[in-house]
């Protein structure tokens, strides 16, 4: 067993994220998704389609209490209910004394046209000033995001081509759509997108095993990997990889067993530099917008950590074994290491 005593392990943390509906796809603009929504998705690498209950507003169960002028605003006071179904069955949030920021000239509140999924604000004039979506207000009781399926959406700083173009006539999208809509018609589909750091450099040292390796040929692999080169393509093909293996979307096909193929080129980069593990972060835990992500082979969390050992602990020791303790998180069958 080769025992340096240095390892290395490439980390790429997600930075900022969003969630929009397929709909907003074709009408997206700096002012329907708001400047920082907006400019995040020129610089998204990596997009999940996901699903959740489908939420609506039950007309009759809406009543203003009142309006209140605090410090942040004009503020409205409202009891409503909203519904949902899970496998056909029925069932509702209640909402009492619920308190909604409206503007100053706001004088009602209504729920909007059937399948009504919206509050309005409506002036004197009966005229609409703003919207406030269900499930934005039904992600208080539930904000459980099961993901169908991960994609590249090679964005970039200069935003040639963002998550929201990939996804106008995406082939894979437009099935799970028509697929929701015929076997889950009590869901909805909502598309996230996410931006994430570029890859870090760690390195772990086993000051416990005296038998390690730990000369010049030690120190020179270490400066060679600090200064590693590579290309954010790159990266985001082992992001994607990476994301697909752990969470195991259903749509997901090719990539499920692959991270990526053993003899490709990126696997070949890592090797270069002799990486012997993969993490990749994904974090959703940002209130009020937290989610916790899933899927049948991953329970929920706001917090996913896809770790991976990209050489065999059988043959050598890796980033995670320290002494005699050797950890296999899950090793990643390759060419090289």
């Amino acid at each position: 067993m080769t025992r340096f005593a240095t390892n290395f392990c490439l980390d790429v943390p997600a930075k900022g994220y969003f969630f929009i509906l397929p709909k907003e796809l074709h009408s997206a603009s700096e002012e329907t998704l708001g400047s920082i929504t907006f400019n995040l998705a020129k610089k998204c690498h990596i997009y999940m389609i996901v699903r959740q209950p489908k939420y609506t507003f039950i007309p009759q169960s809406l009543e203003l209490i009142s309006f209140t002028s605090t410090t942040a605003g004009k503020i409205a006071h409202l009891n409503f209910k909203i519904s949902y179904k899970i496998s056909g069955v029925l069932n509702e949030y209640i909402f009492e004394n619920y308190g909604i920021l409206v503007p100053e000239e706001c004088e009602n509140i209504e729920a909007s046209p059937y399948p009504h999924h919206n509050l309005l604000a409506k002036d004197a004039q009966n005229n609409s000033l703003k919207y406030y979506p269900a499930l934005q207000i039904a992600h208080e009781r539930n904000n459980h995001l099961e993901i169908l399926y991960i994609g590249q959406a090679f964005g970039n700083e200069q935003g040639s081509r963002t998550t929201l173009d990939r996804l106008k006539n995406h082939s894979t999208l437009q099935k799970i759509l028509a697929i929701t809509q015929d076997d889950f018609p009590d869901d909805q589909i909502l598309i996230g997108s996410f931006e994430f750091d570029r890859a870090r450099f760690l390195s772990s040292m086993d000051g416990m095993d005296k038998t390690a390796i730990f000369d010049e040929s030690d120190s020179r692999r270490f400066h060679k990997t600090l200064n590693m080169d590579i290309k954010l393509r790159e990266e985001i093909f082992l992001i994607e990889a990476a994301l697909v293996r752990y969470f195991q979307p259903q749509y997901n096909i090719t990539l499920k067993d692959s991270l990526p193929k053993p003899n490709s080129k990126t696997m070949r980069k890592c090797f270069e530099y002799d990486f012997t593990a993969l993490s990749v972060n994904i974090f959703t835990d940002e209130k009020p917008a937290n989610f916790y992500l899933y899927t049948q082979t991953v329970p929920p969390k706001d917090i996913h950590l896809a770790i991976f050992e990209l050489a065999n602990p059988q043959l050598r020791k890796t980033f995670f074994s320290i002494g005699t303790d050797i950890r296999t998180p899950d090793y990643v069958q390759n060419d090289y290491l």
